[in-house]
């Protein structure tokens, strides 16, 4: 099961199976959305996916570094939004994800870049308006493979897209009372849990998806990544 969480972006995008853009397709859209890329990016893929039940685009640049990108998305006049933005560990150190929005503009920009150093660059473009609540105070979407969510969350962002789903949460409870009420649940419905190390909860079960919960502390009290994977057949 740790093979599909071998690096710091593999759970965004290099174990999702979604129809691909070719680089021809692509090249001259990222420009013409003005995303943060800087001079020393190769753009490496493309492809399309759901946010909030809201069509998006996703790149991946190579190259670069977190903040050489994030100086970039400033000039270009994005805004982060604070609320969709955490700190979040994995397996080969901590990445970022952040919601970026900007004036007269109706779509939203996210961004998931390691927290330090050169590396892969994750950008996703929203192409109207985000839908910020379901009416009921959070993102709509679902939990990913019906698990229920922990610790009174409430859910700020939804993925979906082939073989993956991804949800983003706000809890009032500490990382390792996240952690521990989803080991409790998850072992409860027959699954194989073990810790994949600070922050991280890796769980599978014969014939459902390959979870993992990336949990960071947060003000009030923490954010947390809930990501299923289905394995190729």
């Amino acid at each position: 099961m740790r093979r599909i969480w071998g690096t710091a972006f593999s759970f965004l995008v290099f174990s999702i199976n979604i129809p691909s853009l070719s680089l021809a397709d692509m090249s001259g859209t990222y420009s013409a959305i003005r995303l943060p890329v800087t001079r020393e990016m190769n753009r490496v893929s493309a492809g399309t996916a759901v946010i909030n039940r809201v069509e998006a685009r996703w790149f991946v640049f190579s190259g670069g570094t977190a903040e050489e990108c994030r100086k970039e998305a400033a000039r270009l006049g994005w805004k982060v939004v604070d609320e969709f933005t955490a700190y979040l560990p994995s397996l080969s150190g901590g990445i970022t994800l952040a919601g970026y929005r900007r004036q007269n503009d109706i779509r939203m920009l996210v961004l998931v870049l390691p927290d330090s150093g050169s590396g892969s660059a994750v950008m996703a473009v929203l192409d109207g308006p985000i839908n910020l609540s379901d009416g009921r105070g959070e993102a709509p979407g679902r939990e990913p493979a019906g698990i229920p969510r922990v610790s009174s969350a409430r859910r700020l962002l939804h993925l979906s897209g082939g073989r993956v789903e991804a949800s983003f949460y706000s809890s009032p409870a500490e990382p390792a009372e996240v952690l521990s009420s989803a080991r409790r649940i998850l072992e409860l419905r027959g699954w194989q849990v073990s810790m994949g190390g600070p922050g991280i909860l890796l769980a599978s079960r014969a014939g459902e998806p390959d979870l993992a919960y990336f949990a960071r502390s947060a003000p009030g009290g923490s954010r947390y990544l809930v990501f299923a994977s289905r394995r190729n057949k």
